[in-house]
């Protein structure tokens, strides 16, 4: 049981004198920090260790100016299953006890639901922010807040009364203190920072804590003194809020704030952490990413990927070797060069220094001594040559650091080599077996995605006043459809040569049919509706025509399956003239229109009939 509203504001002013942090702050942070620097691969160079017996703080700078990392890269190809999850078709259920009014409350929930992210629904908002707040910060907690919440001077105002949600992400840093008792959340406060003009004008840096708890949220807002006066002139009401300085004895450093408490009336904490997969170093109180496993490759990576680009950097041009003179000086003023340095310890103006004729740089060539005698020269391939770097070790860092790391780390995650760039599964069989490996390891992560929704949606069904009896449940199927179109038309033509049973096929048919018109709902829709009411689902042509001909099903399903393309077409446009889509009505009302269809062309067929025999007995019927 959440905290009560007392004990709740106790905790809140504790946590703000007391500077008060939960048991794990600094790890969440850490957590935090390390795996954004991997997915974005903003600052990655942070991660580097320097190499002290070999590596001076010079190289090691030049080292990391030089690194581009490859992280972001791996990270996305082992996050891309994950944005599947929210994709797939799951078996959602909003419903009341009582059916009074529930077509109406429905609609508003739904339409609530649908602007949850500006244009975005909590289905569209969850399927991409989910991944990657779990990938970054799985500590981090989403919050169902909501506009007109905080205006409790006004309790029966119409923005009270039709709150609008939203949510207000909430990172480990800013997430100070919470409590979990049977993993279930007791509390949890929040910090912000925000910035305020002192007198002089120059910005001052404030704080806000809020804690959320069932039924309120308990605000305190940091103000400046000098501002106090003037705040309480212009709330004259002091029931609505509490001024309360937190270091009464010292004027010195007065800390004063504002706490207002705001009735949400959501029944339940609107807030929810983000994180599937617990921390086994904090004992599961905490959580780490999905893709955790694949740590000890993210660093490999950073540290073979620094060594690679420094490498390539520093000796992948090919070099130029050649003879050239010593530098004899300003002769004509009698200064004489001696290695690049004057009589007197100058920098010889001539050759700047190289001591040769000519000045270059060591990347434009290297150049040897011409000696005195030339039977003393070594041969450089005739008195110039170019000379590469050995490359095996710089391929072996590429292969490496490019490709087997990435393999690694998506096998640490999935157990399957499924997603790696690498693939090359013989069989069918394999490729089945690797997928499910990929649905195990999701499957925790859809169960969390599901849990999320349902939390959401139950608040937002809270501040829209439509809680009361309502049941809501959403749940992913084991199999997240992450099959291509190939594999599918694989299956099926194995579905019918092997004599597979009807549901089988039927199965398959619905897998295929989604992803062909992933991008057309509607046209998926009537595809659904039609699978629905076909009377020979899962048969062949063959099939179909030998069950017909011998005469083993119904007049009804007969006439249905002669007529099935027309029959959908009238009722499609029939409905359409009214605004009413057939395709989205219930069941039962679209099997009574379909029945009444070919009961009217069994009819008509009956008549035509009839008049044929009358016809055949009586030559001058109709005459």
């Amino acid at each position: 049981m959440a905290y009560k509203l007392d004990k709740g504001t106790e905790t809140l002013k504790k946590t703000i004198k007391g500077k008060i942090t939960h048991p794990y702050y600094k790890r969440v942070n850490e957590i935090m920090d390390q795996y954004t620097k991997y997915v974005t691969g903003e600052d990655v160079g942070s991660l580097l260790r320097q190499f002290n017996p070999r590596e001076e703080d010079t190289q090691f700078k030049q080292r990391k100016e030089l690194t581009q990392a490859v992280t972001s890269d791996m990270a996305n190809r082992i996050l891309s299953p994950m944005y599947k999850i929210g994709r797939s078709r799951a078996d959602v259920l909003i419903n009341w006890k009582s059916t009074e009014g529930i077509d109406k409350k429905k609609t508003e929930l739904i339409e609530v639901a649908n602007k949850f992210y500006g244009d975005e629904s909590v289905e569209a908002y969850l399927t991409n922010r989910l991944v990657e707040l779990d990938a970054t910060d799985p500590n981090s907690f989403i919050v169902t807040e909501a506009n007109g919440a905080y205006n409790p001077t006004k309790p029966e105002s119409e923005t009270n009364k039709k709150l609008v949600p939203y949510p207000f992400e909430v990172n480990s840093k800013e997430a100070v203190n919470y409590e979990y008792v049977n993993n279930e959340l007791q509390y949890l406060i929040v910090k912000n920072e925000f910035f305020v003009s002192d007198k002089d004008g120059k910005p001052v840096e404030m704080s806000k804590y809020t804690i959320y708890l069932d039924n309120e949220s308990v605000m305190a807002t940091q103000i400046l003194k000098d501002s106090l006066d003037a705040y309480i002139a212009a709330n004259p009401d002091r029931n609505n809020y509490e001024v309360w300085n937190v270091k009464e004895k010292d004027e010195e450093k007065d800390e004063i704030y504002i706490i207002r408490v705001i009735e949400h009336k959501a029944g339940r904490i609107p807030a929810r952490r983000v994180g599937t997969k617990k921390d086994l170093t904090t004992r599961g109180r905490t959580c780490v990413p999905i893709i955790h496993p694949a740590h000890p490759y993210f660093s490999k990576s950073i540290k073979t990927m620094s060594e690679f680009d420094l490498a390539t950097c520093l000796h992948l041009f090919p070099q130029k070797i050649q003879y050239d003179e010593v530098c004899p000086g300003d002769i004509t003023n009698n200064e004489i060069c001696n290695q690049g340095k004057t009589v007197d310890g100058h920098t010889c103006k001539h050759c700047k220094g190289s001591g040769y004729k000519t000045h270059t740089s060591s990347a434009d060539i290297i150049r040897v001594k011409l000696p005195k005698d030339i039977k003393d020269m070594v041969s450089l391939d005739n008195y110039m040559t170019y000379k590469g770097p050995p490359i095996d070790l710089l391929e072996f860092q590429k292969k490496y650091g490019l490709y087997e790391l990435t393999e690694l780390a998506t096998k640490a995650v999935y157990t399957s080599d499924l997603y790696s760039p690498n693939t090359n599964a013989a069989t069918a069989t394999e490729k089945t077996i690797d997928l499910e490996s990929v649905y195990d390891t999701l499957k925790p992560f859809a169960d969390s995605w599901s849990a999320m929704w349902k939390h959401i949606m139950n608040v937002i069904a809270s501040y829209r006043d439509l809680n009361k009896d309502i049941e809501i449940n959403h749940q992913f199927p084991k199999d997240f459809k992450m099959k291509s179109v190939t594999m599918l038309l694989e299956d099926l033509n194995k579905a019918n040569t092997s004599g597979a049973p009807s549901y089988i096929k039927n199965e398959i048919n619905k897998d295929l049919a989604q992803k062909l018109y992933i991008d057309k709902p509607n046209e998926l829709l009537k595809i659904e509706v039609k699978n629905k009411f076909f009377p020979f689902n899962g048969k062949t042509e063959s099939e179909i025509s030998n069950i017909i001909v011998n005469d083993l099903t119904s007049k009804y399903n007969k006439i249905l399956y002669a007529n099935f393309d027309n029959i959908f077409d009238e009722l499609d446009a029939e409905n359409s003239i009214n605004d009413v889509n057939f395709y989205r009505m219930e069941k039962t009302k679209q099997q009574g229109l379909i029945k009444a269809k070919v009961d009217a062309i069994i009819s008509e067929l009956d008549t035509a009939a009839s008049n044929e025999r009358v016809q055949t007995f009586n030559p001058n019927f109709g005459g």
